[in-house]
Formats: structure tokens, sequence, C-alpha cells
């Protein structure tokens, strides 16, 4: 049975009414159209270039003809007569930006999820509660009974058999999976994810099929991976253009250096991002729902980024480890029983709700709540390691921890807290400070590079010690150095 049209007359005039009955015959019609951020949008069927494709004014022409009969008065039959809808009339719709009565969407969910209160996000189509289009099958609707710590346990159990080939540095870094798995599958309602990273010591460590199981797991979708180049603000237009089109999953792959990104770091704490289309200046702002992985070889995370991100160290220990035998297929086994898993990860965090969300010794990573009692406590509940104990390491593997911590442990040496100015520093003859400061030496201006540097970790603590202004000598900025039990009287 075809849809029934609706009739919208159109009079000189009378635009705005126009506007109104068109978009009410797209509601009435079930026209798959809902509004994110500043933009129209429409689901992307294909999945070729993501979630969602922006609506532009000859989709809406289009659709219009679809589902609205178009009749305007005919002076010389002195009667209606059919008509066309005016495209400066479906281009006005387009950037009715603040009007728009259609639904708001934050995102995509391609298997059933968690949503903030608890409760189960499980049967397909818009969720007005999360603002979320659910697209899964009608039949993975879940009814969960009363769950124990046991069931959680067996849960993670079964999982692990995925995995269980992997050549894991430490529990820790398993346990960093299992939270790049459940950060995958609930990323569209727990509004701030921390980052996840999979490092091999060598090519062929299996980092890539993490990901790629990550992917299969909680989108049913193959990986779609974007590179990080040696031009930030190429690889940062390419991320932007992933974040437009909605992916539920963005991976950058095969990370070659250090990866520094105030783009990325932004977006992995922000509800709401403001990003620069391809060949446009507009910002246009978006919900931030996208879950966010990446995979390198001896992978160096650096600056802001370290505390936003969960590095998985794979060390398979042999020489040539893309000749080795595996026994089991996870890929082929992820496809076969997605349903199944997604299911397994569920009752890890149900347990944990139903249980009461008891306290399991760890403390809210700030900006990131909703993660360590969705993601990060069930884990640690059920028996894994904390996967945040990572980050230590990571901490330390940062180029710019490093050049800080040279400079404070040559300056304590040689000055200890006296005050100082960036001239004095700088003309200093002791080698070891000199070898601290060779980093920004480089710089054209390493008078002014070293101040801003020292403004830029002013008041950062590095093992007991931090960098102060302490004010000014004839118009001449100074700095101490202080220890940790200056600075706490």
């Amino acid at each position: 049975m075809g849809i029934k049209k609706q009739k919208i007359e159109l009079k000189t005039g009378f635009a705005h009414e126009t506007l109104k009955s068109l978009e009410q015959a797209f509601l009435q019609s079930g026209v798959q159209i809902y509004q994110r951020g500043d933009q129209l949008v429409r689901p992307n069927e294909s999945n070729l270039e993501g979630d969602l494709i922006p609506v532009d004014k000859h989709w809406i022409w289009a659709k219009a003809s679809e589902v609205c009969t178009f009749k305007k008065f005919n002076s010389s039959a002195q009667g209606l007569k059919n008509a066309e809808l005016p495209l400066k009339i479906a281009e006005a719709y387009v950037h009715l930006k603040g009007d728009w009565q259609v639904p708001k969407l934050r995102g995509i969910a391609r298997c059933p999820l968690l949503r903030l209160d608890g409760s189960l996000l499980n049967k397909p189509g818009y969720d007005p509660q999360t603002q979320l289009l659910a697209i899964f099958p009608s039949e993975w609707q879940l009814n969960f009974p009363k769950l124990k710590r046991e069931d959680a346990r067996q849960a993670l159990k079964e999982l692990r058999a995925l995995v269980v080939e992997t050549p894991f540095k430490s529990e820790a870094d398993e346990a960093v999976f299992f939270s790049a798995l459940l950060s995958a599958i609930n990323a569209p309602t727990l509004l701030s994810v921390l980052l996840h990273f999979f490092s091999g010591r060598t090519p062929g460590s299996g980092k890539s099929l993490l990901a790629t199981l990550i992917c299969l797991i909680a989108t049913g979708l193959p990986e779609s991976v974007l590179s990080w180049g040696t031009n930030d603000d190429e690889s940062e237009k390419r991320f932007n253009s992933a974040i437009l089109s909605g992916k539920q999953i963005i991976t950058i792959d095969n990370i070659e250096r250090p990866l520094k990104s105030d783009v990325i770091c932004s977006y992995a704490t922000q509800q709401i991002a403001a990003v620069r289309a391809l060949g446009n200046s507009k910002l246009i702002e978006v919900p931030t729902t996208a879950y966010i992985q990446g995979t390198g070889n001896n992978l160096v995370i650096a600056g802001d980024l370290n505390r936003r991100s969960l590095v998985s160290l794979l060390d398979p220990a042999v020489e040539r480890p893309e000749n080795r035998v595996f026994k089991t297929n996870p890929l082929k086994t992820a496809q076969e029983k997605r349903f199944h898993f997604i299911k397994l990860c569920l009752t890890v965090q149900l347990a944990y709700i139903q249980n009461g969300c008891p306290n399991c010794g760890t403390s809210p990573i700030g900006s990131f709540e909703n993660w360590s009692k969705f993601v990060r406590n069930p884990l640690v509940w059920a028996g894994l390691p904390d996967p945040c104990t990572v980050m230590e390491r990571t901490r330390k593997q940062d180029p710019e921890q490093e050049l800080a911590l040279g400079l404070l442990h040559a300056w304590k040496a040689r000055f200890g807290s006296r005050i100082m100015t960036v001239k004095a520093i700088i003309s200093d003859s002791n080698a070891e400070l000199q070898d601290a400061l060779a980093p920004l030496r480089a710089q054209n201006d390493f008078n002014r590079t070293i101040g801003h540097y020292l403004s830029r970790i002013e008041g950062r603590i590095f093992e007991d010690m931090r960098i102060e202004r302490y004010g000014q000598a004839r118009g001449v900025t100074q700095w101490q150095l202080q220890e940790r039990g200056a600075f706490e009287e």
C-alpha cells in the first residue's frame, strides 16, 4: 500500500505556512529526517561514507514529491492545478536552523546499549530518551533476569575466549581491550569516553585485529580507518569529516609518530563539537557520540591527550609475529555470534548496576564520570585489573613529559629555588641545563621560546616539582622552581 500523500496549496506570500505544512507532511509520513546540531541529516543506508548524510535542498525537493501533492491556483482555469514545490522553498527549509520540528538526533546505535539511567535501549527505531536512532534486528530485544557477580565473571570468561591468543603485555593491557569493547558499544550514550589505542612492539602483533574485532561487535560493519599523516592540519580535517558523517567508531590506523591533537582532546571531553567541513569555512556544531580508537607500533601519546587515553600494549616476544599459527579465528567468530557477545558485554554492566554499583576502590576520572561508572567499574568489580593502571606507563613515554622533567631536574640541581629570569637561564654555562634546553633551542627566537614554554607548563606538577611565575623585575618576568612542600603550605 502506497503512502497517502498530503495535499498542500502553494500560495504567493505564504511561504512560512507552506514550510510548516511540508514539515508536518514529513513527520506524518515517517520520513527519516532529523536535526543533528546545526544540520538536517538522514540515515545512510549504504554506510559506505558514514552513518549520516547531510540533507540538502534537492533531497528535500525530491522527498516532498513522494509524500505531498502540491496545488496552485491557475487564473486561466480559475481553479487549482497540480504544481511542483519551488526549489527555493526546499532551500529555505534546510536553513531554518532553530525552527525545525523534526526529531533531534545525537547519533546511531547499531546494537542494544545502556542508557544513563541504567535501563536498556533494546528496541530498534528512534529513541526520544537518548535521541539515538537504533538500527538492529527487532528480535534483539533483551530481557535480563536478576544477575549476580558470578554472571559477570562468566560473561568475561566467554569474552576472553575471543582474545585468548592475543599477546597482551599484562592483564591490565587485556583489561583495556574489554574497556574498549564496552566503550564502543555504549559510546553513543556515555557523553564522553576515553580514547583507546593498541600498540604493538613489532608489526604483526595483532593490534589491527583487535580494532577490527571491536568494530564488528559494536556495529556489525567492517572497520573504517583514517590515517594520521605528517600534516596535523590535514589529518584533523579528515577527522572532522568523520565526525560530521556520524560514524559510531573512528579508527586512526598505523600511527607512526607521537600523537598530539587539540581537536581530538576537545572532542573526547565535550558533548558538542564545533567542526569545519572540508572546503567550508563555517563551523558546524554536532553531538560527540563517536568512540575513537587507534593503532600503531611503539605508540606514543603526547601532551594533554595522555589523560584521555588508554593504551593496550601487545608484545608477541618473537622476531616474526606474522608467522604465528593460531587455533582460533576471532573475526569469524565475532561475525557469526555478534549478538551473543553484545549480550555478554551488557551482562557485565547490568550485573554491576543490579547489585547497586558497589564501590570498587576506584576514583572517577574527571570529565569521564559516566565512563567510569558504566565501563571501568563493572570490569573491576567482575575481577579484571583496573584498565586505567596503564595510564602511568603512557604518561612516562610522553616526550613532553620527558622534556619537562629533564628541565626541572636540571633547574633544581643548578639553581634550587632561586628566582630566575629566562635570560639568566639561557646564559648559564651548566652542561646538564643546556642539554635539557636543547629540544627548544632549534626555534628561531630561543629567548621567546623558553618564555612561552615556561608559561605553558606553569603550575603543572612533575614529580612533586613545578615552575611558578614570581612577579617581574624591571619589566622582566621572573620564575621559580617550587617543590611540593613549598606549594602545599
